[in-house]
């Protein structure tokens, strides 16, 4: 065990010292040690402290505002302005991997003082569902589609996965997961995890593929209206719990027992619509990515659960682009905090 823990910390060592290092904190944030340094993305400081962030790629230089405070900062330079007074840094921002990082000495004594907001899990967000089943698609043997430099699917779909998880227990919400490792679970064991839970919506998370490489972006995906939900209900009328006095059900009531299904199949494919359209509409706001839109298809985890339930895809590993996106924590937990954001704001009309 000590030997263990000895390579463990000798390892950390080498990465913090030879480059860099991906560290989670408990404060929500994502820190990479670089040369020595940590650093965290300033976009996703300023969002959760609801301060504003410009940026201009041209001469790397940000604004972050709020009220009547202003941070301005150049990549490599460690003058900053703040309201105006010139002060020195530590470590001077860098551009990192498409993003503009400060470090966590800038965020401890510069911009906490001056813009103080309390960060990821102090704001307790309350949600109007109880239980939810997240699906971390493929898995095991089944890596799902692999990118150009070798990037697996499944891999994606775990990570994001298991971040979206951490923000909504964070918040008190039930989750159960699919899977939580590196396991193949068949289809149609993924849906009776759901089923069984009786949970309120169950969201499966992709990442697409296409021969066409330069397709890109993000879509969510519902139970197509060409599957009959009467037929449907025929078949899961048995199993469904319809959480309904018995009182109120005749002994030989399987005809109404198959009209209240349907029923309840009806509402749950509609308010899948409403939850993918909820979904887009937080990507397309927050996220500098293509939207496809909410689509329908006869995917067996979305045909065998019994409620609400969307398919994400949040990006092509054939495409580039997107790959090398899927590959940076940065744009992974982004992810997850707008599935989040979405999930959230779907609540809120419920």
């Amino acid at each position: 065990m000590k030997f263990n823990a000895v390579i463990l910390i000798i390892t950390f060592l080498a990465l913090g010292l030879s480059g860099c290092a991906t560290v989670p904190r408990n404060d929500g944030l994502i820190y990479t040690r670089l040369n020595g340094t940590m650093y965290l993305p300033a976009v996703n400081l300023c969002r959760i402290n609801n301060v504003k962030f410009d940026f201009d790629a041209f001469t790397r230089t940000a604004s972050l505002t709020q009220d009547n405070h202003v941070i301005n900062l150049m990549a490599g330079e460690k003058f900053v302005v703040i309201d105006g007074q010139k002060k020195i840094l530590n470590a001077a921002p860098i551009f990192h991997e498409g993003m503009f990082l400060v470090s966590r000495r800038f965020k401890d004594e510069l911009f906490d003082p001056l813009f103080k907001k309390d960060l990821p899990g102090h704001e307790q967000v309350f949600f109007n569902f109880k239980k939810i089943v997240i699906d971390a698609g493929h898995g095991g043997n089944d890596p799902g589609a692999i990118g150009k430099s070798g990037l697996r699917e499944k891999d994606v779909n775990l990570d994001i996965t298991t971040r979206l998880v951490k923000l909504l227990k964070q918040q008190g919400v039930e989750v159960v997961t699919t899977r939580s490792t590196d396991k193949f679970i068949p289809l149609e064991e993924r849906a009776k995890i759901a089923n069984k839970l009786g949970a309120d919506l169950f969201v499966s998370i992709h990442a697409n593929a296409n021969r066409a490489r330069s397709l890109n972006g993000f879509e969510v995906y519902y139970l197509t209206p060409g599957l009959s939900d009467w037929r449907r209900a025929q078949e899961i009328a048995k199993e469904i719990n319809l959480d309904i006095d018995p009182q109120y059900l005749a002994q030989d009531s399987k005809t109404l027992r198959v009209i209240l299904t349907d029923l309840y199949c009806t509402d749950s494919r509609e308010e899948s619509l409403r939850l993918g359209r909820v979904l887009c509409r937080q990507v397309t706001k927050e996220l500098d990515t293509k939207v496809l839109g909410v689509k329908t298809a006869n995917f067996a985890v979305l045909r065998e659960v019994y409620m609400p339930s969307v398919l994400i895809e949040v990006g092509f590993l054939s495409n580039g682009n997107e790959e090398r996106l899927l590959k940076n924590n940065y744009y992974r937990q982004r992810m997850a905090e707008l599935i989040f954001s979405g999930l959230k704001d779907y609540s809120a009309t419920l």
